[in-house]
């Protein structure tokens, strides 16, 4: 897992699972949001138990995040995955985007406001390089608007300057936010990151 900071806010980027997406990428994001704004730290120990951390290094962990200041300064966690499906871990959505590749997390971090048109261009265009085709990044886009990822008016105008350029396909007719996807866009703030589910409550 790496931290990218920006006055006082981190976006985190999980590490490309080998077997294509492990949930222990997820909860692991979830529980460092969630201990850095205590608002999950009583079961932070019961969580790393359940998931097989040995108690030994569980209690150390705690002793680890008590120290740390608490703020709410993580704005989204970004995971690249691309053998499984992104609807499987609908419930860790708004605070974690399921990514295919660079493109769609470049796409969230555009939405965001931290990086620049050029900035999507130019991931858009390393991709090409590589061999992806405009379809595919077409493709791409068209699902990070089905996620909610980026919105779609925003989408349409930045897809018409990227297909000028010969970056992807056509993206005048992306989809609306799926009403799933919009759906869980509108949990509440202050509930922890981490789901029910894997709390235990």
């Amino acid at each position: 897992m790496r931290a990218r900071t920006s006055v006082a806010t981190v976006t985190l980027l999980g590490m490309l699972a080998a077997c294509g997406g492990e949930e222990t990428d997820y909860w692991q994001e979830t529980s460092y949001r969630d201990a850095a704004a205590a608002s999950a730290c009583a079961p932070l120990l019961r969580i790393l138990l359940r998931h097989g951390v040995a108690f030994d290094d569980a209690r150390a962990i705690g002793q680890l995040v008590s120290g740390i200041p608490r703020c709410d300064a993580v704005r989204r966690a970004y995971i690249r995955m691309e053998r499984s499906s992104h609807d499987a871990f609908l419930d860790y959505w708004p605070h974690v985007a399921i990514c295919t590749g660079a493109f769609q997390i470049a796409l969230g971090l555009w939405q965001g406001g931290s990086i620049s048109d050029e900035g999507v261009a130019r991931v858009a265009s390393g991709l090409r390089e590589e061999g992806h085709t405009p379809a595919a990044l077409g493709e791409r886009l068209a699902r990070a608007c089905r996620q909610g990822l980026v919105e779609r008016g925003r989408a349409v105008e930045l897809a018409a300057r990227l297909s000028g350029r010969g970056l992807i396909a056509d993206g005048g007719r992306l989809p609306e936010v799926a009403p799933e996807w919009a759906a869980r866009a509108r949990v509440d703030p202050n509930e922890p990151w981490t789901p029910r589910r894997l709390r235990g409550s």
